[in-house]
């Protein structure tokens, strides 16, 4: 499975902003045989950043849907229009499900937060590093209160894996942050991520769902 997202942060103000990925996101769920999740950038991202994020079985079921997009005129247009209004290109992520836990929702319900959590692997310790990340999500998903996903880029930088957690409110991220801090498990597989990660290279961002 591959989780789809694509990433523009607008130069106009919110509202403006806000009002033209709503245009987006209301005419791709009409055009998609896909649900498309609409999530606004919080701590952690450029303001004025939105994300349109989709599942797709496979590479092919992904480019099958882009097609749909560029085969509509409207959808073009669109895209111009937002064009003239956005810092920098659309950057499109696409990361392979590695692993992710039981509970994980099939839908993530508007209003809830997730939390993005991404490092790149030290050259020569892809192996283990996947394998460190596997364990670390098991570990959390045991333990927090927020189902985690581990992911890999596919598309971007290949070294680059990410964890997504989902938390259906803020007190739910509240206490799966003070999780974080306090639990001594995780805190010793945190002081050891530096032997397969690239040291500075994590990133941690939270983005909601709007729509």
């Amino acid at each position: 499975m591959l989780l789809v997202s694509r990433i523009t942060t607008f130069k106009a103000g919110i509202q403006t902003g806000l009002g033209l990925a709503m245009e987006f996101h209301s005419l791709v769920n009409e055009l998609l045989d896909v649900e498309v999740g609409l999530y606004v950038g919080g701590a952690g991202y450029p303001g004025g950043t939105f994300i349109y994020s989709a599942v797709a079985e496979n590479m092919s079921h992904a480019q099958g849907e882009d097609a749909k997009l560029l085969a509509s005129k409207k959808y073009l247009d669109l895209t111009e229009k937002a064009a003239a209004l956005a810092v920098a290109p659309t950057e499109t992520k696409l990361r392979a499900i590695v692993s992710m836990a039981p509970e994980t929702p099939s839908e993530i319900s508007v209003g809830s937060t997730v939390s993005i959590l991404s490092a790149r692997i030290r050259s020569g310790k892809a192996a283990e590093a996947m394998k460190f990340g596997v364990d670390v999500t098991a570990y959390v998903n045991q333990g927090a209160n927020i189902p985690v996903g581990f992911t890999r880029n596919v598309a971007g930088d290949p070294s680059e894996v990410t964890w997504l957690g989902i938390a259906e409110n803020a007190a739910t991220l509240d206490q799966a942050l003070t999780w974080e801090a306090t639990d001594a498990g995780y805190q010793q597989r945190y002081a050891s991520a530096s032997e397969f990660f690239v040291e500075g290279s994590a990133h941690r961002g939270f983005i909601t769902r709007v729509a």
